[in-house]
């Protein structure tokens, strides 16, 4: 066997889109790492026209079951994204002439037509040959994991599809609705985000103010609106977890409220509201019980409520002895998921992934007994400064760090150092599957570059395209006014300003729109190639020596970058 690799899934992973060759290549990039592999140097030509996936013999699943009949669809466009383009025009294979190849997936068990629960085992055992490679799993979760690993074993050029899949985040916690926004469209209460009649009035003295706080948990009405509300979400996601919030609720309105004040009073809870949002929490809880459902909540409900229903999981969110919490949860009983060291939309400077990559989430004072009910890790990407058009490179390739974390042997992957090569090479394969991926460090991937060097031979063919970088030529860059220009030959000069504005190589691509709207001020520089140890000391002796550069005439008009 040329490649095998195999997982058992310990730990649930959450989240709050020219001549090829085509060929399966050593494991070193997969993303998570399997937690055993064994390797070759083997290569295998792909043909678009001579490759299938395939039902064993033997797997309880066939063709029908809708899971894989997709899955089979997906990963073949993955694969071929020319060939069901329709731009495949006839590619060369490089290292030998492709011929039919097979991948043969075999399930063990039935289930075709449920969903994945924190019980489905997506394990799986993927092993590659001449001709063919065999898949074999207890569920059809798994061989959805092994498919992924298999697609990731393919080199080639350009990909498409979805980023949670890629990194093996197999559950997708949607926080649909809070006070900023309602989004979620209700049939049964189609007009529910227009009216506030189930939300407490809040009152400024004796008067009511005009504004509204949370439900109102002292009217029955609110637990009969809920128990259809509820009904009605359980159709809409069958999936077996409902997540109920409890975070951070503001007592303000309640404490305003005399009709509150009096059943509170009439309850036996005193003052403390804790009681108050424990007495609403625990009734709906109740609810989603008896719809077959299991219930998520933060830890406030724990830390501040008595009676939680003993099959409830919580999630750990504050950042601060997320440990503590973890022993203290996990100790009475209950099953958690650990988000805390994860709310990757709090982003610093620098390589941040390595904080999510060192976290150990079973790593807390308690029994082994007590460490299998962490069921699991949640990334967080909160929306207060975060919209469609930068929710993808914050997200990517910074979740896949937690996703190995979760997904991969821990004894395995305790090196951030090995592996920030796989991950930089995981991040290339989110560009090339068409994820905007932001880049970890200085860098580049190779399917950048791909006709640059004829660019630079035939300047006239480049016609003042943006053109990406070049990491073997611009390994790092800074720009200074000085008169010397030994590289004249080279690159000629370039319509730029500035005294000094250091580039790397990733961010070359706004270089053409950056001297364009300099040459329209009249402004001018000169580039200066360093190599890399240069940098630092390069970029200060350029700021001491600088000086205005001038043209030598009228007659020397500035040259546009690579045009």
């Amino acid at each position: 066997m040329a490649h095998t690799g195999s997982y058992s899934r310990r730990l649930q992973v959450w989240l709050l889109l020219a001549a090829v060759s085509l060929t399966v290549e050593q494991v070193d990039g997969v993303w998570p790492l399997p937690q055993q592999i064994l390797q070759s140097a083997d290569r295998y030509s792909l043909s678009p026209q001579l490759f299938s996936f395939s039902y064993g013999k033997d797997s309880a699943a066939q063709t029908g079951c809708s899971v894989l009949d997709s899955a089979f669809k997906r990963y073949f466009s993955i694969i071929f994204p020319d060939f069901t383009k329709g731009t495949d025009n006839g590619l060369r294979y490089l290292w030998s002439e492709p011929k039919p190849f097979v991948v043969s997936v075999s399930v063990k068990s039935r289930g075709c037509d449920g969903y994945p629960d924190e019980d489905s085992d997506e394990s799986y055992n993927l092993s590659v040959s001449d001709g063919q490679a065999v898949l074999r799993s207890v569920t059809v979760w798994g061989s959805l994991r092994g498919l992924e690993s298999f697609s990731q074993l393919v080199h080639q050029d350009d990909y498409g599809s979805d980023a949670m899949a890629y990194s093996k985040l197999n559950v997708f916690h949607w926080h649909i609705v809070d006070d900023p926004s309602f989004p979620y469209q209700s049939r049964t209460f189609p007009d529910l985000s227009n009216k506030p009649d189930l939300l407490t009035p809040c009152y400024k003295g004796d008067v009511p103010s005009g504004s509204f706080g949370p439900v109102d948990p002292t009217v029955d009405t609110t637990y009969k609106f809920m128990e259809r509300l509820l009904k009605e979400v359980k159709f809409v996601f069958p999936d077996s977890y409902v997540h109920l919030g409890g975070d951070e609720v503001s007592f303000a309105c309640w404490q305003s409220n005399p009709n509150v004040r009096k059943f509170m009073e009439k309850m036996g809870f005193g003052k403390d509201f804790t009681k108050l949002e424990s007495f609403y929490m625990e009734s709906i809880m109740n609810m989603t019980a008896a719809l077959n459902k299991t219930s998520i909540v933060w830890q406030d409900v724990f830390d501040y409520h008595e009676r939680i229903p003993q099959d409830t999981v919580l999630e750990i969110w504050k950042g601060e002895h997320y440990q503590a919490e973890l022993s203290k949860m996990t100790k009475a009983g209950h099953r958690v998921l650990l988000s805390a060291p994860w709310y990757i939309n709090h982003i610093s400077y620098g390589q941040d992934w390595r904080i999510s990559y060192a976290v150990q989430p079973q790593n807390f004072s308690g029994t082994e007994e007590q460490k299998k009910l962490v069921i699991g890790g949640e990334v967080a990407m909160w929306g207060e400064y975060v919209d469609a058009t930068n929710l993808t490179p914050r997200l990517w390739p910074r979740a896949c760090a937690a996703a190995e974390r979760l997904w991969s042997d821990e004894e395995k992957t305790l090196n951030a150092d090995l592996a920030f090569p796989r991950l930089v090479e995981f991040r290339c394969e989110l560009l090339r599957r068409g994820i905007q991926a932001e880049p970890l460090f200085v860098g580049h991937c190779k399917h950048e570059y791909n006709g640059l060097w004829q660019g630079l031979a035939n300047p006239r063919r480049q016609r003042c395209r943006p053109i990406p970088t070049c990491p073997f030529l611009f390994p790092y860059i800074y720009m200074s006014s000085v008169k010397a220009n030994k590289h004249e030959d080279l690159i000629s000069k370039y319509d730029m300003s500035l005294l000094i504005l250091c580039f790397t190589d990733h961010s070359f691509h706004s270089w053409h729109n950056v001297g364009d709207t300099w040459r329209r001020r009249g402004e001018s520089a000169v580039i200066e190639l360093v190599p890399p140890a240069a940098v630092m000391a390069g970029a200060a002796g350029a700021a001491q020596r600088s000086e205005p550069h001038q043209r030598q005439s009228d007659s020397d008009p500035p040259s546009a970058a690579f045009c």
